[in-house]
């Protein structure tokens, strides 16, 4: 083969494989699942952002399209894949992935019993924050603290006995 005919084939070789990689890492739908929209209300968003992960039973399915405030509740526009089943029992909850606190939806898909669902959940469970969380174990040391110095001597008295 004539050296030119190499390299042109080589260039297009390459030129579709980055294609390729563009197409099915992008937000370009070519090779995706369907989408279908499903709206989530919510108390509190506790960090959720447009673009966070959205997980039925741990599974990455879908994704936040939008996050915004109605009335006295947070809407929260989601789009998830197609082939996902929800019925009318099923919850919703905001929950934090890793230690850096990354904010993602839980979607418990509920049993089919109890029909279909029709694109819309309603949540009243509150999310958990860090800072809740830190507040919490800050109060129980400061019990725990205020227990043992209370009971020094009874504590003292175990501890000889035990040795």
């Amino acid at each position: 083969m004539n050296l030119y005919v190499k390299v042109g084939a080589l260039v297009i070789l390459s030129a579709l494989s980055f294609a390729f990689v563009v197409l099915t890492f992008s937000e370009i739908p070519f090779f995706k699942a369907k989408k279908k929209r499903l709206i989530v209300y919510l108390k509190e968003a506790g960090g959720l952002s447009k673009g966070s992960e959205v997980r039925v039973l741990g599974i990455k399915k879908g994704r936040v399209e939008e996050v915004s405030l109605e009335g006295n509740r947070v809407k929260v526009l989601v789009l998830l894949d197609e082939d996902v089943k929800l019925y009318k029992n099923a919850r919703v909850e905001v929950r934090t992935l890793g230690l850096m606190g990354d904010k993602y939806l839980y979607i418990y898909p509920g049993e089919p019993q109890y029909g279909v669902l029709e694109g819309v959940i309603t949540s009243n469970k509150s999310v958990s924050s860090m800072d809740e969380l830190f507040s919490e174990v800050s109060l129980l040391v400061r019990e725990v603290r205020g227990l043992i110095l209370e009971n020094r001597r009874q504590i003292n008295s175990i501890v000889k006995n035990l040795n």
